[in-house]
């Protein structure tokens, strides 16, 4: 599948982020796709806004699928041999998925995608999931048996119907039809299950299940055994009294006696031979016939036989050994989504960075300097935004509403018709991203200032801000960025946090604003604002345009707020404003927050 542009909010960073916020679980870029049960791991993409079809579906399916995982199974639960493993790994998926999907409704969506690809993997030979067609041992067919027909069945997964249907096709002329039919009764209980703890008692049943079918086709055979040994016995007994009522007719009662005993001895070798012969032919018929009679009993509604092969079928799926288990969901995604990541060619590179956490002490704020700042920009920002938010009337000569006032104008052909456009609601979010890299060295306080100044005068109903800074670097120096502060938390407590911070590092401007824009566009707000203020370039223009190229036409305004510099050359004049000092910021504000109206308003 060819590269495409997904929209911000379909991209993997919003979903990725949407399902962490909604299960608490860390998802992290790193070198590979791996779960450590205290988070996710991706990865690192070139780009994750330009994934194929494929590895979107797949991507995302992992997340969910591991996240299921995270948050309802029980890691400290391990088989003990091939076999548990193997069926408490199905039961388990299939548990976990069902739950997800009841939670999460999109999670069906792109599980149920997954499962078509892999079977189109199947049919092309690739991995993913294969038609059986009776060439495959014991252990495959009965974990494909299982997983294509409780995906179908439970998961309602509708691509693999024609697998599962195959499948029981092949098992029911592999497997015991007893086994089956009780594996059926069990297997689907896994709805049922409450927690993993009760999945693994699940598959110890079925485990002794497949025990106990085993010891009855032992028992089946030991019988046919006895029957066949009575019948040759009973062949060998028919042919002796045969001999003894034939007996000598005539002649010398000791002559005869002598000739009996010698001819007697031969006849009875000679008729003993012919019935022994006899005795096993019959046996043999007798044989297949039960064979065959047990076989069509066992069968029933189109099930398999019984005999030496179906007990040799369950002793090898009782003695299943490590290489016979096959990979379980998550190791089928691991493996493809590790795969593409390793083969993606050259192009525009933005990565997706990592949270990280930013440990940061208060300082004290002069808000007495900082309270004119604020009252300026929250007189003259919000001002203009209510008089837009109040709409416009104007009057026309043909219409559908009339204004009973100007009635009287009708005479002189005057605009009696009325048209009311309508305003822009103020509700707005505004992502104010910081630049801390090492030139900010000088100018890091009145970056500091201004974002404090636009929080608190942003401090209104409607309005929300969040606080974002980069660089900011983790453990092993992985640049990433840092929440200062959360939507929903107070500005005023947190505007001493902010003014503490620091320079380190470059300018990685782009994958800060894919944050910030994957971050915003999950936001219900009607306008929506990421601000970025900086003194200078970015480590990669190119990409950094691209970038905002790309917030833009999913409706999201990137407008750069320069500290002393002039950003028009990454943001364009319209969207770029400068401050030399605090008392210039409400100026740039009102000329920025009109270039977002004016971004909303072509978009809607």
């Amino acid at each position: 599948m060819a590269m495409r542009a997904q929209s911000l909010d379909r991209a993997l960073p919003a979903i990725a982020g949407f399902i962490a916020d909604r299960t608490g679980i860390p998802i992290i870029r790193g070198d590979r796709a791996m779960t450590d049960n205290q988070a996710i791991y991706l990865p690192r993409r070139r780009s994750e806004i330009d994934l194929t079809e494929r590895d979107l579906v797949e991507s995302v399916a992992y997340l969910y699928h591991e996240a299921g995982h995270m948050l309802y199974s029980n890691f400290s639960l391990q088989a003990t041999n091939p076999l548990q493993r193997a069926i408490t790994g199905i039961l388990e998926d299939i548990r976990i998925e069902n739950l997800v999907m009841g939670r999460f409704p999109a999670a069906r969506r792109y599980l149920s995608r997954l499962v078509g690809i892999a079977v189109e993997d199947g049919v092309d030979g690739q991995r993913g999931f294969p038609a059986l067609d009776g060439s495959e041992s014991e252990a495959s067919i009965l974990q494909r048996y299982m997983m294509y027909r409780l995906r179908h069945e439970v998961l309602r997964q509708e691509p693999i119907a024609e697998l599962s249907a195959g499948a029981i096709k092949v098992a029911q002329q592999r497997l015991p039809a007893g086994m089956l039919t009780r594996l059926d009764a069990l297997m689907f209980q896994v709805t049922d299950c409450a927690s993993e703890d009760e999945v693994f008692e699940l598959a110890a049943a079925i485990i002794q299940m497949i025990k106990e079918e085993r010891e009855k086709e032992q028992e089946q055979k030991r019988q046919q055994q006895q029957k066949q040994q009575q019948q040759q016995q009973s062949g060998q007994q028919d042919g002796q009294d045969d001999d003894q009522q034939q007996g000598p007719s005539s002649g010398d009662p000791a002559e005869g006696d002598e000739e009996g005993g010698q001819g007697g001895q031969q006849g009875q070798a000679d008729q003993d031979s012919e019935s022994g012969g006899q005795g096993s032919s019959q046996s043999g018929s007798s044989k297949g016939e039960e064979g065959e009679a047990s076989s069509q009993s066992a069968r029933g509604a189109g099930g398999t036989g019984s005999g030496p092969d179906m007990e040799q079928a369950l002793e090898q799926l009782l003695n299943m050994s490590d290489q016979d288990v096959e990979e379980d969901m998550g190791e089928m995604l691991q493996n493809a989504i590790n795969a593409a990541a390793n083969a993606e060619g050259d192009g525009i590179h933005v990565l997706m960075p990592n949270v990280h956490k930013a440990h940061l002490g208060a300082v004290p704020v002069d808000m007495a300097q900082l309270r004119a700042s604020v009252n300026a920009i929250r007189t003259r920002t919000l001002q203009w935004m209510s008089s837009v938010a109040e709409g416009e009337v104007s009057y026309s000569r043909s219409g559908m509403q009339i204004d009973s006032s100007r009635i009287w104008q009708g005479r002189f052909g005057g605009a009696i018709f009325c048209r009311e456009d309508e305003g822009i609601d103020i509700n707005a979010a505004v992502s104010i991203v910081i630049d801390r890299s090492g030139s900010m060295i000088y100018a890091i306080s009145d970056a500091v200032q201004a974002a404090v100044a636009t929080m608190l005068a942003f401090d209104v109903p409607g309005l929300k801000t969040q606080v974002t800074v980069f660089p900011w670097y983790g453990e092993n120096r992985d640049e990433g960025v840092a929440v200062i502060k959360r939507w929903d938390e107070s500005p005023k407590q947190l505007a001493g946090r902010v003014a503490s911070l620091s320079t380190d590092g470059g300018t990685p401007m782009a994958e800060a604003i894919l944050f910030a824009a994957s971050d915003i566009v999950r936001r219900e707000e009607t306008l929506k604002i990421v601000m970025v203020v900086t003194d200078g370039d970015p480590d990669d223009r190119e990409a950094t345009k691209y970038i905002i190229d790309r917030t833009r036409a999913d409706g999201i305004t990137v407008v750069g707020l320069g500290i002393g510099v002039d950003t028009s050359q990454v943001f364009d004049s319209r969207y770029a404003a400068t401050i030399k000092d605090i008392g210039e910021l409400s100026a740039s504000m009102v000329k920025l927050v009109k270039a977002a109206f004016k971004d909303h308003h072509r978009v809607h």
